[in-house]
């Protein structure tokens, strides 16, 4: 076995073993995954990966589909009510002080009426209204501790922004200069990295590190991974398309 190795995304990988990147976990992980492989029904509730549909909205909907992506998908749909949101989350229990990640592939139907939120929050955000929201240039915080990745097109600039709210706080948000784009996926991951003092995120887009909010939520709040897709326009419903979900954090 190697000696040499080199932590990334907090796991030591040894370079050069016998073994190509063989993984040595200084200590195990907590990890949950879901590809959205091999459905046998349409729920998202029961899945083993303990993902779920939270549906505020009485005509939102999750379903898993795999017509869509040939690596299957879940399906977030909106209701038609203006603001209506939709959620994959799971349960509650991802915390800052373990250094929690989340990472998800996903793309949009259209960007024309969409409000978007991929992150952390806590069950503050989940919401009608969701986690997060972007008016002209105000934004506003349902969740009292979250770190996200941000797209509202009833945003004076749509841009995708990293935002972070603690103890009810807003942080000052980080706009990547970059708009959404419908029919195309991206990868979207937020790190919590924690000092022992603070929670620092670090927001990456297809792996190119975005935006980085120092002090950003309360390390000992329980947080959930969401996606949570809105309609900003009556009788319209939006939807995304959910390649694969995976989050991690040191065990307690």
């Amino acid at each position: 076995m190697s000696t040499k190795g080199k932590w990334i995304d907090s796991r030591l990988y040894f370079y050069d073993s016998a073994r190509p990147q063989e993984l040595w976990p200084a200590a195990p992980e907590v990890w949950l995954y879901d590809d959205f492989l091999g459905v046998t029904t349409t729920s998202i509730a029961g899945r083993t990966t303990g993902y779920t549909g939270t549906l505020p909205g009485t005509a939102d909907t999750a379903t898993l589909v795999t017509t869509a992506s040939v690596s299957g998908a879940a399906k977030i749909l909106s209701g038609t009510t203006d603001n209506d949101t939709a959620f994959l989350s799971t349960e509650i229990s991802f915390y800052g002080k373990f250094d929690c990640c989340f990472e998800t592939r996903l793309t949009l139907d259209a960007v024309n009426d969409h409000c978007l939120c991929i992150g952390f929050t806590d069950t503050g955000g989940i919401v009608n209204a969701g986690p997060m929201s972007l008016a002209t240039t105000t934004f506003t915080t349902t969740a009292t501790d979250a770190a996200l990745f941000v797209y509202d097109t009833d945003a004076t600039t749509d841009y995708l922004y990293c935002m972070g709210v603690k103890a009810d706080v807003d942080k000052t948000a980080i706009s990547t200069a970059i708009r959404q784009t419908g029919g195309t996926y991206n990868v979207f991951a937020v790190h919590i990295e924690d000092d022992g003092t603070y929670s620092n995120a670090k927001f990456y887009i297809d792996g190119v590190l975005k935006g980085t909010i120092s002090d950003c939520l309360t390390r000992t709040a329980a947080l959930t991974p969401v996606i949570s897709v809105g309609t900003r326009t009556v009788n319209n419903a939006n939807y995304a398309l959910v390649d694969y979900c995976k989050a991690w954090q040191r065990r307690a």
